[in-house]
């Protein structure tokens, strides 16, 4: 039978115990914290304060030792809870973040795309300007001298005046002059050629689009214009050679 004066130094160590237990985990937990807290040197009077509350502590703990680890398993929960409650928030955070880089690589996109289309909208009205400016109203001729698949000079028509292209049926057309009169568009047409580009031909545009020859000379006969023959208005074609005679 063990006496009281032993017992209760049996308790007293057990109770001491758990503390130990206790005050390493707490401390492996909230190692921060009470490192930041003990950083500042105490004043003798708050460590006789301190010894005074753990002595009262202990004596608890001794006569009730399992209180102190329902205490520790209550904080160590409630520790529990906050870490993932951090980890929670945290990556609520990092979303949030990542949202937030999206939406600014969204709006400088959308800043770019904003400057390309005023950029191209610049570049049409003074496209637009510019083919307004050389767009002659009514009944007009130009001299075609060439239409290609596979060749480009559209690159120089912004800087020549006279000779202007356009696209149609894949072919990329070229044409000079611009005549109200149809007999200057033909002596045009016959200097062209002599110069070599004996595929030279007339072709006829009302209000900047171009129309059919017929339709051409049909609205010429009607406002009493002599038209130009067929022969004069279609590519020239070379003559068929002659047939060798039989020995």
């Amino acid at each position: 039978m063990k006496s009281p004066c032993l017992a209760a130094v049996l308790r007293l160590i057990t109770a001491l115990s758990i503390v130990v237990g206790l005050s390493a985990g707490i401390t492996l937990t909230l190692s921060t914290p009470v490192a930041a807290q003990s950083s500042k040197p105490m004043s003798k009077k708050e460590k006789k304060k301190l010894e005074k509350e753990w002595k009262a502590k202990a004596k608890a703990f001794a006569k009730q030792p399992l209180s102190l680890r329902d205490n520790q398993e209550y904080f160590k929960k409630k520790v529990d809870e906050l870490n993932k409650l951090i980890a929670e928030r945290d990556a609520k955070l990092f979303e949030q973040e990542q949202k937030l880089s999206e939406y600014d690589a969204l709006k400088a996109s959308l800043a770019v795309m904003q400057n390309e289309n005023t950029e191209l909208r610049k570049a049409y009205e003074a496209s637009k300007e510019t083919q307004t400016k050389r767009i002659t109203p009514g009944l007009t001729f130009k001299v075609q001298i060439g239409a290609f698949k596979n060749f480009d000079l559209s690159r120089y028509l912004s800087e020549t005046s006279g000779f202007e292209g356009e696209s149609g049926d894949a072919l990329n057309k070229y044409t000079l002059g611009d005549f109200r009169d149809m007999a200057n568009a033909e002596a045009f047409k016959k200097d062209i050629r002599k110069m070599g580009i004996r595929d030279a031909w007339i072709v006829a545009y009302r209000d900047g689009i171009r129309i059919d020859m017929k339709q051409a000379k049909q609205e010429l006969g009607a406002t009493g214009a002599a038209p130009a023959s067929d022969a004069t208005t279609q590519p020239a074609k070379k003559a068929a050679p002659k047939p060798k005679a039989k020995k």
